[in-house]
Formats: structure tokens, sequence, C-alpha cells
């Protein structure tokens, strides 16, 4: 499979192809003989990341030697792995080795490393990209809305459904962290808009954040974020991608959606282990300033509790009082959720339920 990417990446006039390798990027358009799919992440992703070779060693070789280079790679070098193991994401490239998406050329350390956030006014992303901002780096969101007065970041502005202005804002960006989401389908094509602008854009570290869960649960949009995380292991790109469980933000709102009627309902066997979204913020900041992953260990929240419990938790801190009714939820989503597999063994975080609302004061 890799050797066919290989010679199709090929079929181009050599000394113009290797050159732009070397130089970091991509060939200028109506270069004789050159396809417009001939970018230098095909090399980068594919020799220097998956075999691991030098920069400069692969320059020097020969079509055919590059060739059977990921040929021995193939047969040889993986003979142990099965067909259903994902391979693991490529290596981060040292900017004080090699070329910057800049073009800075090599031996010219990076002053800066930029970042780009999608979602960053959501709840993580807002939360993600404050724990990002540092000394000798660019921090830019991705919003759909235009840059609120006296902010902080580099804003671009831009929608992942329509693909408007998202080469602009991945241009340069050596780190895309991953945030946004439709809370339904779209998430795919998303997703697909983004690593399709950051092959066009270089070889950035694409972190993903996902949900605990999303491989055994099959509720629509788990279905949507499995389908996200298979686009992201298959793009090409250096990768991670980190599930976490259930944010405290969201039991809280499944409570105060209700307030205005008689009684609550609450959905029969289900329990949680909500976690602060700043606490996974912090280690979305933590993966991204790092090398790839791959799949990250998941993190889940403190606690796990049954919900009639973390209910009567947020009622007693709004003052309020409901009789609850269980409502059975049907299916095997809702199998999924009684059986646990939205949970996880790695309680990392340390933010409980109830520290989280006396920190909100409401």
């Amino acid at each position: 499979m890799w050797k066919d990417i290989l010679r199709d990446q090929l079929e181009v006039d050599e000394p113009v192809f290797w050159s732009c390798v070397q130089e970091g990027v991509q060939p200028p358009r109506g270069t004789p003989e050159i396809p417009a799919r001939a970018l230098p992440v095909a090399l980068v992703s594919l020799l220097v990341s998956h075999v691991g070779l030098d920069e400069a060693e692969v320059a020097a070789m020969s079509k055919d030697e590059a060739i059977a280079r990921l040929q021995r790679y193939w047969t040889e070098d993986t003979r142990t792995q099965t067909a259903k193991q994902v391979p693991g994401p490529p290596r981060r490239r040292d900017h004080n080795r090699a070329l910057s998406h800049s073009g800075v050329p090599s031996g010219h350390p990076r002053m800066t490393e930029t970042i780009l956030v999608t979602g960053g006014t959501g709840v993580l992303g807002r939360e993600a990209a404050r724990r990002l901002l540092g000394p000798d780096r660019e921090i830019r969101v991705l919003s759909r809305r235009d840059a609120p007065a006296g902010t902080p970041y580099a804003w671009r502005t831009g929608d992942l459904r329509t693909g408007e202005g998202i080469d602009a804002a991945v241009a340069g960006a050596d780190v895309i962290v991953h945030c946004a989401t439709t809370l339904g389908s779209k998430d795919v094509t998303a997703t697909n808009t983004l690593i399709e602008a950051a092959r066009r854009a270089g070889t950035p570290h694409l972190v993903y954040i996902s949900i605990v869960g999303v491989d055994r649960i099959p509720f629509p949009y788990y279905r949507a974020k499995l389908a996200a995380e298979e686009a992201v292991i298959a793009s090409g790109l250096p990768w991670t991608i980190l599930r976490a469980t259930q944010f405290h933000d969201l039991l809280r709102l499944l409570v105060d959606v209700q307030r205005r009627l008689p009684v609550l309902f609450r959905p029969a066997g289900f329990r949680f282990q909500p976690v602060d979204a700043g606490e996974v913020a912090q280690r979305l900041a933590d993966l991204s300033l790092g090398e790839p992953a791959g799949r990250a260990p998941d993190f889940g929240g403190p606690e796990v509790r049954d919900f009639t419990d973390l209910a009567r938790t947020r009622l007693r801190a709004a003052n309020r009082r409901r009789p609850m009714i269980p409502v059975p939820v049907p299916g095997a989503s809702g199998r999924g959720y009684r059986a646990g597999h939205h949970l996880t063994p790695n309680a990392t975080g340390t933010i409980t339920f109830e520290q989280y609302l006396a920190a909100r004061g409401d």
C-alpha cells in the first residue's frame, strides 16, 4: 500500500520535487509534470515519520531507492503487526533541525511556535487557549465569530462546515488543537476539512479531543466522534487523541434545562464520571506542547456517581427541590451507558462536582 502511494507521489520531475521537500514548501503552481498532490507531506508522513529516516538521508535517495526502502519497511520491519493494529503517529520534527512550515532554513531555530485552537470560544477550547498562552508562542483561535476587543489571541475567523477561512487559519501552524464540534454527524465533515487544509499547509501536530466510550456506545454523536478519530489516525499527520469523560458543565446542564418543570426526569441506571473542563484543557495543552502521543491515556473525573446523586447535588446548590422520575433508556446506547462503557479507571481529574459548583457560585 505505502509503496503504491509513494510511487504515485513521485511520478514527477525528481529534482524539483526533492528540492521542494528539502525547502519545506509546496511545489510551485504550474511546474511541468508535477501534479497538485505531490506535496512534501507525502515524504514527511511516509519515509521520515513512519520509517524514521532523516530528511537529509531521504533527500539523497533516488526514486527507486525511496520506493525500495519503504517496501522493506512495510514487508520486513512490520511483520509483527496485524491488519487491525493502528499505526503510531508520525514523529514531530525538531524545529532546530528540520525545516519549519514557514520556510526557515535548516539550522535556524524557530523563534515562535504557532498553535491553532479550533472551537476556541467553546467551554473546552477557551480553557485550552488560555493555558497555552506563553512567551515565544503564537496562539490562534479559530471561530465563526469576529474577534472580541482586546483579545490576546491571533484571531482567525473561519467555518469548518464550509471550509471558508480554514486554509488561512492553518497556514504556518505547528500544532492544531481540534476542540470544535457540531454536536452531531457534521463533526466528520468538519474534521476532514481541517485535515485537508492541514495537509496543504505542511505537517502540523493534530491534537483531537474525543469522548470515553465512543467505540463501545452506538450513540449517534459518539459514532461521529469515532469516525472523526479514524480520520485523524488515517490523515498521515502527526497526531494525538485524548478521550475524556463528561464535563461537569454537561451534568449541570442536564439538570438546569429542566428547572421550569415540576419534576426532574433522570435516566434510570445511569452513572457518570464528570470531569472539570479546565483540567482536561490543561492536559490538552501539555499534549500539544509535547511529541505526538497517538492514543493518550483516557482522562476521567475523580468520582463515579449515580445521576440521581449528581442531580440532587445540583438542586441543593441552586436551592431547589424536585421529585425525580426515572426514565428507562432503551436500545444499545442505553445498555452501553448502564454497563458503564463511558467510564474509565483513569480517574485523573481532581475537582469534584461539588467543588465545580462552589467555584461557579450558582
